[in-house]
């Protein structure tokens, strides 16, 4: 059948053409009589051209996929707004999870991240301790854990003067040795506490 003659046919007899005879003129149809309605429709929701041009597609395939099948329970136009609802419903969804996808990413690569310069810098200060002679490195560490210079200097039998020395020297050389965190903590790329 000519399309000029079935742009006169209503929409369940284009429907029978399409079930009763596998007629493509007849979806043909039906795709130019409702595609711009329904595209405005998607487009209207999903304020994206190609959200809406991917929602109509999809709508379109379902069509051809299922139209053997198809019971109307109203009309074809409902029965299309309906699938279009549904399939801006889907665009809305799909959207989410690629967000959500993208903010995993995001976040998995700023832990990455976060973790490995946390590794770079402990590793770099427990390197520095090593180099620390034995008696300050001890007492810096000892001072680490809370212990008043008083403290360390009676556990370790020294003077507290001795104690503060100690820790000035470890302090200076720590310093020395990891200058290049303390310049990035400096400009806000590490925090260290």
């Amino acid at each position: 059948m000519k399309n000029n003659l079935l742009k006169h046919f209503d929409d369940e007899t284009l429907l029978a053409l399409l079930q009763d005879h596998d007629d493509v003129n007849a979806f043909e149809e039906i795709y130019l009589r409702y595609l711009p309605m329904l595209y405005n429709k998607a487009n209207e929701k999903l304020r994206n051209h190609f959200m809406a041009q991917e929602a109509i597609q999809d709508l379109f395939i379902s069509f051809w996929q299922n139209y053997p099948k198809i019971q109307l329970q109203t009309n074809l136009r409902n029965y299309l707004f309906g699938i279009v609802k549904n399939q801006i419903i889907n665009q809305f969804r799909k959207q989410l999870l690629q967000e959500k996808l993208l903010l995993q990413e995001i976040d998995s690569t700023n832990c990455t991240e976060e973790t490995l310069a946390y590794e770079t810098l402990n590793n770099d200060y427990q390197h520095a301790l090593s180099k620390l002679p034995e008696k300050c490195r001890e007492v810096f560490l000892l001072s680490r854990m809370g212990h008043t210079n008083k403290e360390i200097a009676g556990k370790l039998q020294i003077a507290e003067k001795t104690v503060e020395q100690h820790i000035t020297k470890a302090l200076r050389l720590l310093r020395l040795h990891l200058k290049d965190y303390a310049l990035l903590a400096v400009l806000g790329f590490y925090t260290i506490s």
